[in-house]
């Protein structure tokens, strides 16, 4: 994959060797399983380790009931592991048995959910089922967003309130390292997960060759990803701009629009399902309300950075397609629309696209269907594998 020398303005960002590059794929440790890490007979001998064991047993109880009453991943494969320290999980959908295809030699499609939700509840769930059941001879993933699923260890808060896009970005990107097989991949991401997905996809992009992920495409959902740092002779905004001002004020209308929006989803019956799934997944693990709330305070700081326009500019010359998938409703979209054009104007025919959906704000994946027909189109019938 060609780099735009001109367009790169930052040293590479190094990911996880794979087997392509000629060097060792840095292996990702499993997390133990419950059985290695739960109650014993011997810990009625020593009352620590019985305290730990009947700790390690309440929580597994707790997970029970989370799998049990709340969950609504099933049919899909849960694989947990932990890398540089830390938790992750990814939801996969193998493709269809019809195709014919293997996981190992199937597309991927990457999904990253947004700032607050959690992967394997409400609306992240729908469009993966929903993702998957069109594109049947694709492997589909959703990764959690670190620190933010209902499984695993809590970041420690300090670190939380740390952490910042870039580094975020470069770990995911190494996740997905490993996962994608030397695979073509399409990355999709919701809300904040769109803007991971695109500095992601800027850190392959200037990664040393050989290292990159066959990143091609990327479908930025409810988008947060608006131009900053935009050179004077390029600049398609209105003179004089503020992008203090236009932070500040893009924070407050997009805040009062997703208390209109939240409170929106309580007169719909499928919406309120997820609202009060989502709402016990965040109150059956109190240990991790403060490292989540500096979580979100910590990415939400990142996008209202904004994003850069040299970079933008690279990511529309370099992939094969940038799709804005946005709610017309949705105060963060007037703003990316020049953006969307000037990048149109300057780059190769037909790999920026925007798709407006008329009726949706912010939360557009609350109809999982709708946004991955204006993906992917309706879904296709397949034969039933013999």
């Amino acid at each position: 994959m060609a780099t735009a020398p001109e367009l790169i303005d930052h040293p590479p960002a190094g990911i996880a060797g794979s087997q392509s590059s000629g060097e060792s794929a840095e292996i990702i440790q499993l997390l133990p399983l419950p059985d290695e890490r739960g109650f014993s007979y011997q810990d009625l001998i020593r009352p620590g380790r019985l305290a730990r064991g009947l700790g390690n047993l309440a929580a597994q109880a707790r997970d029970l009931a989370w799998d049990q009453l709340l969950a609504d991943d099933d049919g899909l494969e849960r694989v947990e592991f932990t890398y540089k320290g830390h938790d992750h999980l990814v939801l996969v959908s193998d493709p269809d048995p019809a195709t014919g295809i293997k996981p190992a030699q199937a597309p991927k499609i990457w999904l990253k959910p947004g700032l607050t939700e959690l992967a394997d509840v409400g609306s992240p769930v729908w469009l993966h089922n929903a993702v998957a059941k069109r594109n049947p001879g694709s492997q589909v993933m959703t990764h959690a967003t670190k620190g933010m699923s209902h499984g695993g260890q809590a970041v420690p808060a300090g670190e939380a309130a740390a952490r910042w896009i870039d580094i975020h970005a470069a770990e995911d990107l190494a996740v997905l390292a490993e996962f994608a097989s030397g695979q073509p991949v399409d990355v999709d991401g919701t809300s904040w997960g769109s803007f991971d997905a695109a500095h992601m996809a800027v850190q392959n992009l200037r990664a040393k060759d050989g290292r990159q992920v066959d990143i091609r495409k990327l479908n930025l959902i409810s988008s947060p990803v608006i131009a900053c740092e935009v050179d004077p002779e390029e600049d398609f905004r209105e003179p004089d701009l503020d992008e203090a001002a236009l932070r500040a004020t893009l924070t407050d209308e997009f805040n009062k629009h997703v208390l209109s929006q939240t409170i929106g989803l309580l007169k719909h019956p499928r919406q309120l399902r997820a609202v009060w799934k989502v709402a016990p997944a965040y109150l059956m693990y109190p240990e991790k309300a403060v490292s989540r709330a500096k979580i979100i305070k910590a990415d939400l700081r990142s996008v209202q950075q904004g994003f850069g326009w040299h970079s933008l500019r690279l990511l529309a010359s370099q992939l094969d397609e940038i799709h804005f998938v946005l709610g017309k409703k949705d105060p963060l979209t007037a703003p990316q629309r020049p953006q969307i054009q000037a990048l149109q104007e300057r780059s190769p025919s037909g790999s920026v696209k925007l798709t407006l959906i008329e009726s949706a704000g912010h939360f557009a994946t609350a109809d999982a269907e709708q946004v991955a027909n204006a993906i992917y189109g309706e879904p296709a019938a397949l034969p039933k594998a013999a």
